[in-house]
């Protein structure tokens, strides 16, 4: 369009009859400077477009960031060197006045691959020390956004037949498929989780990327205690609906997550995991504290980052006694929640303690420091 516009009013000065080349500047200029809403130009359109977006525009460096940045200014030492996702190096090198593992500028691809693979996906907390350890870094930076990013840093930290790839998928209470039953009452969760692996139910392949979850049930029952005669909710065992091909299985959940408790319920089915969080109204405030949820999978619950930032260090089946939460445990910003429609939480620093006597290898040392020349070879491969 710009392009045409330059070749119109050129082309105007090669007419050769005076009026015409009069008539089809003034056109021209009207197409361009049309302040007249009825057809109002190019320019005046573009400014009102490009206006009404920075007016409502504020920096990707946000009051949240602010926030934490000058409580890292004043709380923690010079010398710190924080570990996270690469996306925020310079807010930390530059807002926090702190030095980092990674950053924008990517130099070193491989170190994103050690991150998203030992560190955020990894397995246990010592896999994630020993890169941690190599980098002498001394505390981590986990935000709400990895909730999203996820699906990212899962791809780039996996191995050839991406073993830790996943996603995490928000699931809403849907009010009117509440069951109300003779001691309490079951909630339904609706969404749609894709499998990131295959399972199998029953004899019944679900394959993965194919078949999915469309909801999830929590039987809960209602009680009132006999001293106080305080009402007592307790949740009971869930269970997901998982479809593929026209036919709807349920299966019995093994876990969930609600009110800080990560609950691992007996019977066997699928080793994924529930996080209830609430919803907030326009306002901020609370609308529905069990409102919605999280839904991880299997690979998601073995997940360094998910215990830490999702599961707030309660499950007992990780370790994370290394990590010690030095910020994000107060009510500057609200909890890891849905408002409209879109999932916030605030953001999260570890404090890193060496286990006594934890050492390095050499070889794994270098190795965690090398270059690009050590990335995989499927990182290289284009279908």
């Amino acid at each position: 369009a710009g392009y045409a516009l330059v070749d119109l009013w050129n082309k105007c000065f090669k007419l050769r009859q005076t009026w015409a080349k009069v008539l089809t500047i003034i056109l021209l200029l009207f197409v361009v400077l049309s302040p007249f809403t009825f057809a109002m130009g190019v320019v005046p359109t573009f400014y009102k477009s490009s206006e009404g977006q920075a007016r409502f525009t504020g920096p990707s460096y946000n009051q949240q960031w602010q926030v934490t940045g000058a409580w890292v200014r004043e709380n923690v030492q010079e010398d710190a060197v924080f570990g996270h996702w690469w996306d925020y190096g310079y807010w930390v090198q530059n807002g926090f006045e702190r030095a980092s593992v990674l950053d924008g500028a990517n130099r070193i691809k491989y170190w994103n691959f050690l991150m998203g693979r030992h560190v955020l996906t990894g397995q246990t907390q010592e896999e994630a020390l020993e890169f941690l350890s190599a980098h002498e870094t001394t505390h981590y930076l986990i935000v709400a956004d990895e909730i999203g990013k996820y699906t990212a840093y899962s791809s780039i930290g996996s191995d050839a037949d991406f073993d830790r790839y996943s996603w995490i998928t928000p699931f809403r209470i849907n009010p009117t498929r509440m069951q109300e039953r003779r001691d309490g009452l079951t909630l339904v969760y609706e969404g749609g989780y894709v499998l990131d692996d295959d399972f199998i139910w029953d004899g019944i392949v679900f394959p993965k990327q194919q078949a999915g979850i469309a909801s999830v049930s929590i039987p809960v029952l209602q009680s009132v205690d006999n001293e106080s005669g305080e009402e007592l909710i307790t949740f009971e065992q869930p269970s997901v609906t998982l479809v593929y091909g026209g036919r709807p299985a349920q299966v019995p959940l093994e876990c969930l997550y609600v009110n800080g408790e990560m609950v691992w319920f007996p019977e066997e089915g699928y080793k994924g995991c529930l996080r209830i969080i609430p919803t907030l109204q326009g306002s901020g405030q609370i609308e529905n504290p069990i409102g919605a949820g999280l839904f991880v999978s299997e690979d998601g619950v073995r997940a360094l980052w998910t215990n830490l930032y999702l599961f707030e260090q309660n499950n007992p089946k990780f370790d994370t006694s290394a990590f010690s939460l030095v910020y994000g445990t107060d009510d500057t910003f609200a909890p890891i929640s849905m408002y409209q429609g879109r999932i916030i939480g605030p953001q999260k620093i570890w404090e890193i303690n060496y286990p006594e006597g934890f050492t390095v290898d050499e070889e794994t040392k270098q190795k965690y420091l090398g270059g690009n020349e050590l990335l995989p070879d499927y990182f290289f491969d284009v279908n």
